[in-house]
């Protein structure tokens, strides 16, 4: 069995073009056993939401939230 890989993805005010295009590559990837970090920043609420929104759709996403 394959051990779990883990993405830390770092996000502070990003643009939502640039996250949407990183975020669907790792969600396609074709190994099923990673999970992804999400580590917000202090990002702008757009930003912030549209982490949520991924971690809401896909259940090996999730996010930290920081000030």
């Amino acid at each position: 069995m394959a051990d779990l890989i883990s993405i830390i993805v770092p996000v502070y005010n990003t643009s939502v073009n640039l996250l949407e295009k990183c975020m669907e590559s790792l969600i396609s990837q074709s190994n099923h056993k990673i999970e992804i970090i999400i580590v917000d920043d202090g990002s702008k609420m757009q930003i912030a939401k549209k982490c949520d929104d991924y971690a809401n759709d896909n259940s090996n996403v999730k996010v930290i939230h920081k000030n």
